[in-house]
């Protein structure tokens, strides 16, 4: 049995760090320089979050057809 991409929560969580990472480099790429020990540990924080949501993936995500 497998599941729609908008049922994914690893696919919402990625999609979302992805957006709040453009538009941080968009509007505010300064944040980064003046900070980059928070976006270290946010990108840690996003990368555990991934690997715990990995662990409890059970089904495939399959395009519908």
């Amino acid at each position: 049995m497998s599941k729609s991409p908008l049922a994914s929560k690893t696919l919402w969580v990625n999609g979302l760090s992805l957006a709040a990472a453009i538009i941080t480099v968009l509007v505010d790429h300064q944040l980064i320089l003046q900070y980059p020990a928070v976006v270290a540990g946010l990108t840690m924080g996003l990368s555990a979050v991934n690997m715990i949501l990995r662990y409890f993936t059970t089904k495939p995500v399959v395009e519908p057809k």
